[in-house]
């Protein structure tokens, strides 16, 4: 669909410009008096204007059609751009993507965080000094405060843009207000900035960074159940995504589940045999899982 304003602009070039050469020619008043000559102009035109309008509407069709076809053919086109360690990526298994709120691109690979400002990348890796604590990047998200929130292969790392600064949140020793594992694989974050961490192995857990604490769901319990018997001895929550106010979907080693949060229960809804289910993406226009990674398929 042509937008208004192209069709202003087309009207002007076919109808507007025209117009006034006409005018221009004949020397055609634009005044309410006309004098004898100008009535003459008037005739003359009157004779000529069939001709006149027939050869501009070829020379416009003539000049129009290419403009028209390309604006037309523009619009279902697509330009890609491979961006590989030869322009500055850290590595080409790309992980995860983020978006910031002030327009960089963040790139999480297997071997490094990389930030794309439209030219060139800056590249996030260990060192001696503040910096992030792993190089395999598992997740990105960002907070309403600007903070970029980092799951690695050991530990979740936090980085503020306004510092340039790097915090680091390990396992400790407090098991009650603890990161519960150092390898962290999905992250989300809540209405309420809450980031929700999904840890291998271990509990979902929810971090309150204004309060600094967390609180844990029993995922340990809930998958040693007898109905997962014969299923992989691991199991893990590998990915969470939002349903509503009080459930999180969760793709899992061992299938597709659901946690209220509520009431703390876990729900399992299907897999086959070595079922692990490694994404998903939730439709909530149409209430229901729009699409699901696995191993094998879950009916």
């Amino acid at each position: 669909m042509l937008s208004i304003r192209t069709l202003g602009w087309l009207s002007i070039v076919i109808v507007k410009i025209p117009a006034l050469f006409i005018a221009h020619i004949f020397r055609l008043p634009f005044s309410k008096k006309h004098s004898v000559n100008h009535i003459r102009c008037r005739e003359k035109l009157k004779l000529v204007y069939p001709l006149l309008m027939d050869r501009f509407f070829i020379l416009r069709s003539f000049l129009l059609f290419p403009v028209c076809l390309f604006y037309l053919a523009s619009q279902g086109q697509y330009y890609f751009d491979n961006l590989t360690e030869k322009n500055g990526l850290s590595d080409n298994r790309v992980t995860c993507f983020l978006k910031d709120h002030t327009g960089f691109l963040w790139i999480g690979t297997k071997n490094g965080l990389n930030r794309f400002d439209g030219n060139f990348f800056k590249v996030f890796k260990p060192t001696s000094s503040n910096s992030i604590s792993n190089e395999i990047i598992n997740d990105i998200v960002q907070d309403s405060t600007g903070k970029i929130w980092v799951a690695t292969m050991a530990g979740l790392n936090i980085y503020d843009p306004a510092t340039g600064r790097w915090e680091t949140m390990m396992p400790g020793t407090d098991i009650e207000n603890d990161l519960p594992n150092y390898i962290i694989w999905d992250l989300d974050i809540d209405e309420h900035n809450n980031i929700w961490i999904a840890s291998d192995t271990r509990e979902l857990s929810v971090y309150d960074p204004v309060a600094k604490k967390f609180t844990y769901y029993d995922w340990p319990s809930f998958k040693q159940q007898k109905m997962f018997d014969g299923l992989s001895r691991y199991r893990s929550i590998q990915k969470i995504v939002r349903k509503n106010e009080t459930e999180w979907w969760l793709a899992t080693t061992i299938g597709l589940c659901s946690m209220n949060i509520q009431s703390g229960q876990f729900k399992f809804y299907g897999a086959g045999y070595t079922a692990s289910v490694k994404d998903l993406k939730y439709d909530r226009s149409e209430e229901h899982t729009s699409e699901l990674q696995s191993q094998n398929r879950i009916s």
